[in-house]
Parts: C-alpha cells; structure tokens; sequence
C-alpha cells in the first residue's frame, strides 16, 4: 500500500471521527412516585402538557411532531394529585391528555445531545386501558415493547423515561392493547451530564450524512 496513501487514509478516519455523533436510545425505567407533581424532577429543558389547549415550554426541544392525534380533557382544572401541575400557574393541576386508537409514532428533535424524556401517562378514568410503548430512533421500532402500561399503575400515573444519545429524532410508539384507546398526558425533557456517548448500534454523523447500522 502507498505509504502517503495510509496516511491521508488515517487522518481522515480521525477526522470523521471527531465529527462523529453515536446515536442511542436506552429504556430507564418507570417512577410511579411523583404524580402530578413533575416540576420538582422533570422538564428543565423542556415541556409539553398535552390538553384540548396543549401548554408547552419548549426550551431544548427543537421541533415536536404529534401525528395529530387529538386531545381531551377530564379534569380541568383538578385538585387530584394526579394531575399534572399546569405551567400557567403551580397552584392548578389539569387532568388532561393526548388520544388515539390503535398505534401512534411521535418524535422529537432536540437542541442538546444527551437528553432524557419521560413520558407521563394516566388512565384517568378507568382501569381496562392497556398500551405498549416503544422509544427509538431510526425509521422502525424494535418488535419488543419497552414497556407495558396497565393498572393499576396505569390508574395511579406513571412515568416512562429513556436516555437519547445524538441528533436523530427520537420517537415513542405507542399501540393500543386495551380500552377505549392509548393516552398520554405529558412529555418532559432533562439534559443529561456529561457523556452519554456510546458505540452500541449506531453511528451517526454530521459529515456527508453517513449512517452505519440500524
């Protein structure tokens, strides 16, 4: 091999490689601990409180896509624990969401590169709702469900949270399994510390829009 030409190779591969992103999302688990209450542990960099008047903070969040799916509102304003604390005023809670029958993808694009979301959902007035959520990145969900939700948790409120890594859009599907139809009420944004950065499977990168992996 021409020894000028290994060179110009590896300089490039350093190159590309500071300019290289990994794209990763990772499932984090629930809370089912802090209801209504998300202003105490969630959405420092951004916020959205899905209602038939959405409230929303953007801050980080740099585009939000709902699939228009629509809105609905069962206690609104509530003294229920529940419910989440509006942005307009800490002292009111709304129990409220965004519904649909049967599957769903949003996304999200976000200004930072290592984030967390968490998802609040609630079945507020029932206890037969039952829906599987999925976060991810690319064109395709995984075939295996992140999470399950049903009751009572799902009465009570819960939290889903995932950890994103990288530019790509991140997405959350949810499918209908059960009830009159999958709901969810808010979507919270956190920057992570420090680097989230990892290899697992997939490479992202702001050069020639290279993509390697699923």
């Amino acid at each position: 091999m021409n020894k000028r030409f290994l060179i110009v190779s590896i300089t490039m591969l350093f190159a590309l490689a500071s300019i290289c992103a990994y794209a990763n999302v990772t499932f984090a688990g629930k809370d089912t601990t802090t209801k209504g209450d998300w202003s105490k542990k969630y959405g420092k960099n951004g916020v959205i409180l899905f209602a038939a008047k959405d409230q929303t903070d953007m801050k980080d969040i740099a585009k939000f896509d709902d699939a228009k799916n629509n809105r609905w509102d069962w206690a609104n304003p509530t003294d229920d624990a529940r419910g989440l604390i509006t942005l307009t005023d800490a002292k009111k809670r709304m129990g409220t969401c965004m519904y649909n029958n049967p599957t769903s993808v949003i996304s999200i694009e976000s200004k930072i590169d290592n984030y967390q979301v968490a998802l609040f959902v609630i079945d507020w007035d029932s206890t037969a709702r039952i829906q599987e959520l999925t976060g991810f990145q690319g064109a395709k969900a995984p075939d295996k469900p992140d999470a399950t939700v049903q009751n009572p948790e799902f009465n009570a409120g819960v939290y889903y949270k995932w950890l994103v890594t990288g530019k790509d859009p991140f997405k959350i599907q949810v499918v209908h399994k059960g009830g009159a139809n999958w709901v969810m009420s808010g979507l919270f944004l956190d920057k992570v510390e420090g680097s989230a950065v990892q290899s697992f499977d997939k490479l992202t990168s702001t050069w020639g829009g290279i993509r390697a992996g699923n």
